[in-house]
């Protein structure tokens, strides 16, 4: 892309009559700032609450092991003046310089003085690429958007601050430098606000894409152009509504520069004009190629004159559109053209004070490259390396360049070998007894010879494949974790080269479960892996803005590809993906979460069409869930924030789905996790501590201790959620995306893997009920990773399944597949399988072993002969009141066999952004029968299924297999006092500990879900009334009625 030069010349050709009530400046250093954080002070190079003129941080100096967040707030600046005033546009403008690394975050936040929580105004791009923001030069001016106060409150007026924030995320950055800001109110009527952020894109000979930001309300602007250095008034004038504009008429090779001003309608209600901000077209192709310095091959460089290169007269041969394939942008250099002698092959040397040199040879001028395109690779005493291939006596044209324009480099091209040895050895589709090995010719060779064996074999010594005709070769007969060298030599006519290598490689080890690809064409943002149409058979599902491209199973495993145009998505899932009927039509509806906000497609009642709702809220998505939060038989959404409090949906029953954000909206009911700069990556909904109420898992990332620190929001079964991680041992303040939960050790409890993202992988164990009489010792978790044999590279997947339908759950993290034994340890990890994203999981033939699916490849599970059977869960609200979800998302389903109890939650989204298959997999071993299948719905109903077959689909409907056998050791059961007022107490011979107590009211409608720890019920929450009481265990039960005063 072409260089592009901003002046930061403003003319100013309006301004409004009326004085402003708020244009105030921070007037750093200022003593009412006021400055905080966790950061390091050796960071800390200019602090504006002393003696510092300016905000600046050496995130750098702060060094690798810090983990810094620091903020400069501004004293309270009450706004009720300006608002009274009608000047309800705020805006903080000032001078910066910002040079990013990784994902740390540079901002501008305001205060909320209702909810006592700070939310994000602006966030602050890089602007720099050097160490410019230690002294703080070279800054660049910014406006923040528009804050429109029209709707505050006498108490957010009143009370309003706002502060320069920053996270270095945990990582080792860079740094930023701001000068004093100034706030300044607006009036929306009369003003009229410059644009910002003006860019050149897109330049070709002819033509060229101005781009800007607008921060107020404008919809034309007025453009001057012409050639760079014209004066402003002169030039050329365009009138347009169109941002990005498209200029053309221009000429090749010529410098421009053009100015903007916003046109917010009305008589002189215009902005300054803003600019000038230069640019050049580029030359005809090739221009600059075909006046390329001629150089000679010489045969030997160390007896010749080198031809010298100064890089501080080089030319931007980007503009000249001869970039070299490997570095697009920012290079400056020279053309060279040389005949390429009759050996065909040639080797550029490098002397001179210059280093990161690159280089690109191609075949003609403007042509193809045939060399290995090298970026700022070659530093002084360097050589190319054998250039070969090249047809005897035909002209060759290279670039040679630096992204600095500076130094000088010495070039000399001298003959490579008559017969040189080949390069660029490999090994491919590596297995457990073969591999194809490939290398590539430097010369005229048509024939290759091969000595291979076991790594660190004596060259003369090994295995000999002669007079290969092919630079490829598929060797067979290896064996299987083996690692072995191979050596590639030529046979040129009358001479043979050195040998070349070894390249070393290593056989696969033999897999608990084979996977074999098979690519498929899925278009978009492609992310699920989950039934769309109501067939229980599961599809591969991508979106983009306007259409959804469903690969829909067939009976027979083969697909049916559909694609569904949809209205525009205002936002896609760059971050994840949900899947769930959360209208109960027995179509899937989806849930795209992106970088500011989140998009519902709910598909129509045929599931040919889908209707759009988007936030207008900003929401920084991370993992989003479909879960029936308020437990009253409508899905709704939770969506993690990365940088504010959580946010969820609330389903009225319609299909219509109200935000919430915790502690943020007012009457917000739930408070799902409210650290108030987010680092809510990885969230999932399971039963942790069996009492049939679906709790919620946020796994966390980035920022100080506090806001990584995972936590666990445990729902109280009556309408109420507590946090209560540390107490349960879960409160962690590891880097982590995702987390996999499952019953490891099959004991009849949810334990837990927790992937780090850096750092240590952590696997929990769940200690489950203690029965010793003290609360705080039930299901609290336990650090077992030392023994377990975790082998996973750290990422952001973490997953669980029984791959190999052993019976025991498997942990699948960034593509590592961890065999579990049953017993909280794993074996045989196993790296070859899958991608390292891990993907999307499902049945994706209909033949009871999960796969798995990632960019257009479909990952076949193998299969062994163990047996399996898969469930799909239907609940019935759609139809009969107070029944669960259509999906029946939040029920436990357990498996009884003859060998134990298998536990699984049904849930919608797990691991980090990808959305798998919403039926639930059990794998039995050598099991041939089902003793009973257990569903405790979501509703307080629980079906039993008895002796159901293995091997095949069951669909099990909620209601369809009601308890119908009491529990004969509760047949003493006795309630009192009755009617009751607070407590209920429960009086019999049997151990009530570790039974589910379940009210519902006479609609049948659950109000009351714990599990009971002793022989009483705090019922004082409940409406008076006449209510029934059950007691469950084990899909067994005993009901007693009772009133509440």
């Amino acid at each position: 892309m072409k260089k592009i030069t901003l002046l930061l010349i403003a003319v100013l050709i309006f301004s409004s009559g009326a004085a402003q009530v708020l244009n105030e400046s921070a007037n750093w250093p200022n003593s009412n700032w006021s400055l905080s954080g966790s950061y390091t002070a050796t960071g800390l190079l200019s602090d504006p609450t002393t003696t510092g003129s300016t905000f600046t941080f050496d995130d750098d100096a702060a060094g690798s092991s810090s983990d810094d967040t620091i903020q400069a707030t501004s004293p309270v600046i009450d706004l009720t003046a300006a608002s009274s005033a009608g000047e309800n546009w705020i805006i903080i403008s000032g001078d910066y310089v910002y040079r990013p690394l990784g994902n740390d975050v540079l901002s501008i936040e305001a205060y909320d003085a209702d909810t006592a929580t700070w939310y994000t105004l602006w966030t602050f791009t890089g602007n720099s690429t050097g160490s410019d923001y230690e002294t703080c030069s070279n800054t660049e001016p910014y406006t923040t958007g528009v804050l429109d106060i029209t709707g505050f409150t006498a108490t957010q007026l009143s009370g309003f601050r706002y502060r320069i924030n920053y996270d270095d995320q945990n990582g080792w950055q860079w740094g930023w430098c701001l000068t004093s800001p100034t706030i300044a109110s607006l009036d929306p009527s009369s003003s009229c606000l410059d644009p910002i952020n003006l860019n050149v894109v897109n330049i070709t000979e002819t033509t060229a894409d101005l781009t800007w930001t607008e921060i107020g309300v404008a919809t034309a602007w007025n453009i001057e152009w012409g050639p760079v250095g014209f004066t402003p008034g002169t030039g050329n004038v365009i009138t347009t509504s169109s941002n990005p504009f498209t200029l053309t008429g221009l000429l090749a090779n010529t410098d421009y520069e053009f100015y903007i001003q916003s046109d917010c309608g009305g008589s002189n209600n215009v902005s300054n004009f803003v600019g000038p901000i230069g640019f050049g077209t580029a030359s005809p192709s090739g221009a600059a190629c075909a006046s390329a310095t001629n150089m000679t091959v010489v045969g030997d460089c160390s007896s010749a004159t080198p031809t010298t290169f100064n890089f501080s007269s080089a030319i931007d041969i980007d503009a000249s559109n001869e970039n070299p394939t490997c570095d697009a942008v920012g290079n400056y250099g020279f053309f060279v053209s040389f005949t390429a002698p009759a050996i065909g092959s040639v080797v550029f040397n490098f002397s001179g004070d210059a280093d990161s040199i690159g280089l690109e040879v191609y075949d003609a001028c403007g042509g193809a490259s045939v060399s290995v395109c090298n970026n700022n690779g070659f530093n002084t005493g360097d050589s190319s390396g054998l250039i070969g291939g090249l047809t005897p006596g035909a002209t060759y044209y290279a670039v040679i360049w630096r992204d600095q324009q500076s130094g000088s480099a010495d070039v000399c091209i001298e003959e490579g070998s008559s017969c040189p040895e080949p390069s660029s050895l490999n090994a491919t589709s590596i297995s457990l007894d073969s591999a194809i090995l490939s290398w590539t010719e430097n010369g005229i060779a048509n024939t290759w010879n091969i000595e291979w064996g076991a790594a660190g074999f004596t060259l003369g010594s090994g295995n000999v494949i002669n007079n290969l005709t092919s630079t490829n070769y598929n060797l067979n007969g290896l064996s299987s974790s083996t690692s072995y060298d191979f050596y590639v030599q030529s046979n040129c006519t009358g001479e043979t080269s050195g040998f070349s290598g070894p390249y070393t490689f290593t056989t696969q080890a033999p897999s608990r479960i084979n996977f074999s690809q098979q690519p498929i064409s899925v278009s978009g943002s492609d992310l699920a892996v989950v039934d769309m149409n109501g067939d229980f058979l599961d599809d591969i599902v991508g979106v983009t803005s306007t259409n959804i491209n469903i690969q829909q199973q067939n009976t027979d495993g083969s697909f049916t590809n559909i694609n569904i145009t949809t209205p525009n998505a205002d936002y896609l899932p760059t971050w994840s993906m949900a899947a769930a009927d959360f209208d109960a039509n027995g179509k899937t509806d989806l849930l795209y979460g992106a970088s500011s906000g989140v998009t519902f497609m709910q598909a129509s009642n045929d599931g040919t069409s889908f209707t759009e709702q988007s936030t207008t809220q900003y929401v920084f998505s991370q993992r989003s869930n479909f879960v029936d939060i308020n437990n009253d038989g409508n899905l709704d959404a939770f969506v993690c924030h990365d940088v504010e409090p959580n946010v969820y949906f609330i389903n009225d029953g319609s299909g219509n789905l109200t935000f919430y954000q915790s502690d943020v909206t007012p009457g917000a009911p739930y408070s799902l996790g409210n650290y108030p700069s987010g680092g809510d990556y990885g969230s999932i909904w399971i039963d942790y501590n069996n009492d049939r109420n679906i709790d919620l898992f946020v796994a966390k990332c980035g920022g100080s201790v506090e806001r990584r620190t995972n936590i666990m929001v445990t729902n109280n079964g009556d309408g109420t959620f507590t946090e209560n991680a540390a107490l349960l041992g879960l409160a962690d303040p590891m880097q982590t995306w995702s987390s996999a939960w499952g019953d490891f050790d099959n004991d009849g409890d949810m334990d837990v893997f927790v992937g780090a993202s850096s750092g240590t992988h952590k696997l929990m164990e769940n200690s489950g009920f203690s029965d010793d009489g003290n609360p705080n010792n039930d299901f609290v978790f336990t650090d077992v990773t030392d023994t377990a044999g975790i082998i996973a590279p750290t990422g952001w997947e973490s997953s669980v399944h029984d791959i190999d339908n052993d019976g025991y759950l498997d942990i699948i993290s960034n593509g590592s597949i961890m065999y579990g034994k049953g017993d909280m340890t794993f074996e045989d990890a196993d790296n070859q399988q899958i991608d390292y994203k891990n993907g999307a999981f499902g049945d994706l033939n209909n033949d009871g072993f999960i796969d798995a699916y990632y960019n257009g490849v479909r990952y076949y599970n193998q299969g062994n002969s163990n047996n399996w059977v898969k469930i799909n869960t239907v609940g019935m609200a759609h139809v009969t009141a107070n029944y669960s979800n259509r999906n029946g998302i939040g029920a436990r389903v357990e498996l009884v066999t003859p060998s134990g109890t298998q536990i699984r939650d049904v849930r919608s989204g797990e691991g980090f952004e990808f959305m798998s298959s919403l039926n639930v997999h059990f794998g039995l071993g050598t099991e041939t029968s089902i003793t009973e299948i257990r569903v405790y719905w979501p509703s307080g109903v629980v079906d039993v299924f008895e002796n159901l077959s293995v091997n095949t689909t069951h669909i099990l409907v909620e209601g369809s297999a009601p308890l119908s056998v009491e529990d004969q050791t509760f047949a003493d059961v006795s309630i009192y006092p009755n009617p009751v007022e607070d407590v209920l107490k429960i009086k019999t011979s049997a151990v009530l500990t570790e039974k589910i107590a379940t009210i519902f009211d006479v609609s049948g409608k659950r109000v009351f879900n714990q599990m009971i720890t002793n022989n009483t019920l705090n019922v004082s929450n409940l409406q008076g009334g006449i209510y029934f009481l059950r007691i469950e265990s084990n899909g067994r039960s005993i009901r007693r009625k009772f009133i509440k005063k």
